[in-house]
């Protein structure tokens, strides 16, 4: 994706995780990615993360999930 767009999407819809690596360690980490690309994995890691838990949680510790099974 075009960083331009990318950024744009980013400071629309993840305002909150691109505050969140631009400062502090995680403004630091990895600088060979730029904060568009921190706060896209931050958010999404962070989201699935959570969601992975519930389903976890609710099927027992079984993870029922397709992706990526073979």
């Amino acid at each position: 994706m075009h960083q331009r767009k990318l950024l744009a999407y980013i400071k629309r819809n993840l305002p909150d995780a691109f505050r969140a690596v631009q400062t502090g360690r995680r403004a630091e980490a990895l600088p060979q990615l730029s904060a568009a690309d921190k706060a896209v994995i931050y958010c999404y890691t962070d989201d699935g993360y959570d969601a992975l838990n519930q389903a976890l949680y609710t099927n027992g510790g079984r993870n029922t999930s397709l992706f990526g099974q073979a």
